[in-house]
């Protein structure tokens, strides 16, 4: 059951051993917790200023961690009920060759006619996510570019197009608990700095700065 006030966000990581700090010089789950901002920045305080965390970015940076580190066989669930997803003629014949890499992301399809394949099992961290929409926009993404002919490159990118659709939302509301499960999650992994497009994951607002904004 989730939580009133938001999403619950499970651990998708093993546990590991106790995290310290790194480089920042502070753990996440360590930071004092202010609130959140337009439902999309958690802002807590740490020891040097103000923290503000992208929860979505950060979330994805979580998943696509736990997706990468598992084998396929751990990271497909086989569906209870399998889904149809449909793709155009051109996409078919790319999905056809690549089965194999798609599998090894944890994306396993089977042909179900024509353009159409039939979606068996995924990854546990998708279970909320609209698979249809997972599978659609990895094989747009992958199909058209000849850049992802390497069946590394494929599971990279399919990897990352699932750890962005699997991952909380901006806009959505955060349970404290969600919140708390997140910062613990950031620690345990060893890239807690960029989600996996490139994109931030925090930023620091120091003491200093806030202290000279207000000619202090």
């Amino acid at each position: 059951m989730l939580p009133p006030a938001g999403p619950f966000i499970e651990s998708p990581l093993a546990p590991g051993p106790v995290s310290r700090p790194g480089p920042r010089g502070f753990r996440f789950q360590d930071l004092t917790v202010l609130g959140t901002l337009d439902k999309t920045y958690i802002l807590a305080q740490g020891p040097d200023g103000l923290i503000l965390i992208d929860q979505h970015a950060a979330h994805e940076r979580v998943l696509y961690e736990a997706l990468k580190s598992r084998g396929p066989a751990a990271a497909a669930q086989t569906l209870l009920f399998p889904r149809v997803v449909e793709v155009t003629p051109l996409q078919a014949d790319w999905v056809k060759a690549h089965l194999d890499q798609l599998a090894q992301a944890g994306l396993m399809l089977e042909p179900f006619g024509g353009a159409s394949f039939m979606i068996t099992a995924a990854p546990a961290a998708l279970a909320h996510a609209d698979l249809e929409a997972v599978v659609a926009e990895a094989v747009e993404t992958l199909s058209p570019s000849k850049s992802f002919t390497n069946p590394q490159a494929v599971r990279e990118m399919a990897l990352q197009v699932m750890a962005c659709r699997g991952a909380v939302k901006a806009g959505a509301a955060l349970a404290p608990e969600a919140i708390a499960a997140l910062l613990v999650q950031l620690d345990e992994i060893a890239v807690s700095s960029h989600c996996p497009h490139g994109r931030p994951l925090w930023r620091l607002m120091s003491y200093q700065d806030i202290r000279q904004s207000f000619r202090r």
